[in-house]
């Protein structure tokens, strides 16, 4: 093991672990960095689906006014058809 260009630790990968110096250092770290990473990508996966479900929600909601409106203009019409006694259209 390298450090500031001076060899401050030698042996087989066990061996360093072993000691838990400056390899046993550098291993931890590049190890969470991974595993954040991956905890990252799995967050982002799990982000996507949320936004997909909302978007439909969302769109479901839509619809669902929609209908609702058009249901009341159609009752309206209906209505003011009934009234008059008069075509609307």
């Amino acid at each position: 093991m390298l450090k500031k260009g001076e060899i401050v630790e030698r042996g087989k990968y066990d061996y360093l672990m072993s000691l838990k110096g400056e390899f046993y250092d550098l291993v931890q770290i590049q190890t969470q960095e991974a595993v954040v990473k991956k905890r990252k990508k799995n967050m982002d996966k799990e982000i996507e689906k949320l936004e997909k479900k909302l978007t439909m929600k969302k769109f479901d909601t839509m619809v669902r006014t929609h209908s609702k409106w058009t249901k009341k203009l159609k009752n309206k019409i209906l209505g003011i058809c009934t009234e008059t006694k008069k075509p609307v259209f």
